[in-house]
């Protein structure tokens, strides 16, 4: 389990009345390694894994995968410094990159901290650059998966004669949001029409739903 911390500060204490400004909401993220991992090894105790703290340990077989699939080039130069937590793109990168996103710059893995609003060029990563390099198309996306979520009522039978009551579920199907070397021009078209995969789940869903559940809307990424 995750374990959360709230910082705050003390207005009574020296800050005054201080403005702020929230640079991005906090998330957990959807299609993440953690979270697909959590939920699918939560999901093996309605198969008979529930007892683990038998020896030996009984193995589930978990399908997720922990490396992501890397994009082609964005497209937009950038340049960075050896120990500095920040690189700077030749122009904006609003529509490209967002915050918490997982990126190969110069082949080397990062995660992206914040973007600066001013002129969108500027990133902050979450760990110092590794080495210097010079201006340069380098820059990968790299992601984990879509997950698409089907929510619906089902009969369950209580305890009681004949007792039945309505149980809420939900079926969650997570496939890979891009195929490896996607072109990445902005994110939402990649996340939209970058997967192979996930456009023929989307298509077949789409051919049984539609039909069967009156007034449905059809899936899309």
């Amino acid at each position: 389990d995750r374990v959360y911390y709230s910082v705050h500060l003390d207005s009574g204490s020296g800050f005054g009345t201080t403005t702020f400004t929230q640079i991005s909401a906090n998330s957990d993220g959807t299609g993440t390694y953690n979270q697909l991992y959590n939920r699918e090894n939560f999901e093996y105790q309605f198969e008979g894994l529930s007892n683990r703290t038998v020896y030996p340990v009984q193995t589930a077989k978990i399908k997720v995968s922990s490396t992501p699939t890397s994009s082609n080039y964005v497209g937009v130069n950038v340049s960075g410094t050896i120990n500095e937590d920040v690189v700077t793109f030749a122009s904006t990168i609003a529509n490209i990159i967002r915050p918490g996103d997982l990126v190969e710059i110069n082949g080397k893995n990062y995660e992206v901290k914040f973007i600066n609003d001013a002129t969108s060029t500027k990133v902050y990563l979450t760990t110092p650059v590794v080495g210097t390099f010079a201006a340069g198309n380098v820059c990968k996306v790299r992601c984990f998966y879509s997950v698409i979520t089907l929510t619906y009522n089902d009969s369950v039978t209580t305890q009681g004669a004949n007792a039945v009551s309505t149980g809420h579920k939900a079926l969650i199907i997570a496939t890979p949001a891009i195929d490896a070397g996607a072109t990445w021009s902005t994110y939402a078209a990649a996340l939209t029409a970058s997967s192979t995969e996930g456009a023929s789940l989307v298509s077949k869903l789409n051919t049984w739903l539609t039909p069967v559940f009156a007034a449905f809307t059809p899936l899309g990424f």
